[in-house]
């Protein structure tokens, strides 16, 4: 017996010490390294037959002081995290970029002069950080011509040069990989169709985790279409301060969307009390403005952010519950003697409601029209004017509050007798006891398996 296991720890040694947990998503190899003792002290030997640890060639040390914001250089962690086993262009190449005539060059010079003006780097008029950024941009639009230039990069770009501002071209190899290794180039895309799943997603995650702050944005019309979209597109560094936003990088590179997604969250529960006593009008321009305003540290939004237990399969089941045709939600449940979260991802069901609360509440969020696009009814945004010159919004109330009046009397007429919606069984459902990590091939998996379930309906 003893012998087996020596030949199996020989074995996983030699696999381990040719990479083997560079080729696994990294939570798997994380939660591979976590549970197993044996296997933790094999990755982190140091005698050149262990392995070359986590995948991206960074070690435990390293990845877990990115986390908590105590890295001493975080330029050379990002630099690993972001460019290890990838192709990198040379000084020479790059150059031959910046000097390529770009078909974006004035929408560029444009926004350049206003990203952050409020950073030392970016004050001067056409001072070293302007120049960099304009030259950062024009070669991303050049290398990247399915996108080429998209509003929103200049912040992302911006917060790159931050982090390497007498490193040019390490900035631009870190940003294209970004791009790249995390795929959100897919949310520059012409017509944003990955953006429009990213946003359905978060109303889903709000809807779970928030219902107050979600029955507030319902009543006022709103979904994360209005106030979200320049968080996910700059990953916050056009709403927060660059230090909270270095810091919510350094756990993005380390564990992915679900970050950007959290954080979300945490904006959205510090205002849950103040949301509910506003008007449509005051919280129209309120979800503006308020992450430009709060008053928080790093240290409190990303522990609190941590309290939110999103994980990657649930974001994998909630992109595979997009495609359904009935509307679907997320149910989060907290076990309040173990503190364990159970959630499952479900077709929506619609109890009876008195006739004063039918009409007075708007379509689900989680409603999607068929031939439309999965666009929300009921929304707010075709009612505002965004004054060009000042930035500031406001609504056409009378039109708004006649349009809602419309909309109550059409659906109180189409509704007829109550009926009982589709129930869990009938439509495909994902759950989850236990945050589990998950993959492109996990993703792939229930997307099928949901497509297949749904088709046998």
């Amino acid at each position: 017996m003893h012998v087996e296991i020596s030949e199996a720890q020989h074995a996983w040694s030699l696999l381990i010490s040719r990479g083997l947990l560079s080729y696994l998503p990294f939570f798997e190899a994380k939660q591979c390294v976590t549970v197993s003792t044996w296997l933790r002290q094999l990755s982190d030997r140091k005698d050149g037959t262990g392995s070359k640890g986590l995948p991206g060639g960074i070690s435990q040390p390293i990845m877990e002081a990115l986390w908590q914001g105590d890295v001493e250089s975080r330029a050379s962690a990002w630099k690993v995290l972001l460019l290890t086993g990838i192709h990198l262009h040379d000084s020479e190449e790059y150059e031959r970029l910046c000097q390529q005539p770009c078909p974006f060059d004035s929408a560029i010079r444009l926004d350049v002069h206003r990203t952050l003006p409020q950073e030392a780097l970016f004050k001067e008029v056409d001072g070293q950080g302007q120049r960099m950024l304009f030259r950062l941009l024009r070669s991303l639009a050049i290398r990247l011509s399915e996108i080429g230039y998209c509003q929103s990069l200049n912040f992302v770009i911006a917060t790159m040069i931050l982090v390497f501002p007498e490193d040019e071209l390490s900035a631009f190899n870190c940003a294209l990989a970004l791009l790249l290794r995390h795929a959100l180039v897919d949310l520059y895309r012409p017509k944003f169709q990955k953006l429009e799943v990213v946003l359905w997603q978060f109303d889903r995650l709000v809807e779970g985790f928030l219902p107050k702050i979600h029955a507030a944005l319902t009543r006022h019309g709103v979904s994360s279409e209005y106030y979200a979209i320049q968080w996910f597109l700059t990953l916050y560094a056009s709403d927060l301060p660059q230090h909270m936003v270095r810091r919510i990088w350094d756990r993005f590179l380390v564990a992915g969307w679900r970050v950007i997604a959290q954080v979300g969250l945490v904006l959205l529960y510090r205002i849950q009390d103040i949301l509910q006593d506003m008007d449509t009008c005051q919280a129209l321009v309120f979800l503006k403005r308020f992450t430009r305003n709060a008053k928080f540290t790093a240290d409190e939004l990303l522990d609190t952010a941590a309290t939110f237990k999103v994980s990657h399969r649930m974001l994998s089941a909630l992109e595979a519950a997009y495609a359904w045709n009935e509307p679907s939600q997320l149910t989060v449940i907290k076990d309040l003697n173990s503190g364990q979260v159970h959630w499952t991802v479900q077709a929506a069901s619609f109890e009876e409601t008195d006739e004063h609360e039918e009409a007075s509440r708007f379509p689900r969020a989680g409603t999607k029209s068929l031939q439309g696009g999965r666009r929300l009814q009921g929304k707010v945004l075709p009612f505002l004017l965004h004054n060009l010159d000042t930035g500031e919004t406001t609504m056409m109330e009378k039109a708004f509050s006649q349009y809602k009046g419309e909309m109550h009397q059409q659906a109180r007429a189409k509704a007829g007798p109550v009926q009982a919606g589709p129930s869990s069984a009938e439509m495909p459902g994902v759950s989850a006891e236990l945050e589990t990590p998950a993959g492109s091939f996990w993703m792939q998996t229930v997307q099928r398996q949901a497509e297949r379930r749904l088709s046998q309906t």
